[in-house]
């Protein structure tokens, strides 16, 4: 009876082997957490937090490692990454690209104003229209006091990217250009 109740029960462990081998990892819990300031599903409702839902996969993980390798500024999200494995980044960083992008309801309404720069250089990498591309982030639609702040990070060397050096000859006036022209609706 005994030999039999451990085949038994290794016969049960055996069936449930595939599905235990298929149980997901921990992304959908663990970005269900961004929530708390970047809204449901990423599509934040405040005029200084990111929009995330829908950003590119290999964006977000590389900056959700900038933040916690402190390689990138961010008080509450250098905190916060602190706590989590490359493959916990990674997970999360793969459910949060898998949502829709929602612009913000507080991107402005464009007023048809000629801009003051050129946003080729911006085109060159967030896309045409601000779309996003692999690396770089969507950023037409995202909150106007959101997008400035970032900006005036990257022309104060607060923030770095060598990409992004070229803000730091631009004026106040030709970043608020840049802000109205990518935080259409």
């Amino acid at each position: 009876m005994q030999g039999r109740g451990l085949v038994s029960i290794a016969v049960l462990l055996l069936s449930a082997a595939p599905v235990l081998a298929a149980v997901p990892g921990d992304g959908e819990r663990l970005a269900a957490t961004c929530a708390g300031c970047h809204g449901t599903r990423g599509a934040a409702p405040g005029s200084h937090i990111p929009v995330i839902g829908g950003q590119g996969a290999a964006y977000l993980k590389k900056t959700l490692t900038e933040y916690r390798d402190g390689t990138r500024p961010g008080g509450v999200m250098a905190n916060l990454s602190k706590g989590y494995s490359d493959k916990q980044i990674g997970e999360i960083s793969d459910v949060v690209a898998s949502w829709k992008w929602q612009n913000t309801p507080l991107a402005a309404t464009p007023k048809g104003k000629k801009l003051s720069v050129s946003t080729a250089a911006c085109a060159a990498c967030h896309g045409k229209k601000g779309e996003g591309t692999v690396l770089a982030p969507h950023i037409n639609g995202q909150a106007p006091e959101y997008l400035k702040e970032a900006l005036l990070e990257y022309k104060n060397g607060t923030r770095n990217a060598p990409a992004m050096a070229l803000l730091k000859g631009m004026s106040d006036a030709d970043i608020d250009s840049l802000v109205k022209n990518y935080t259409r609706k």
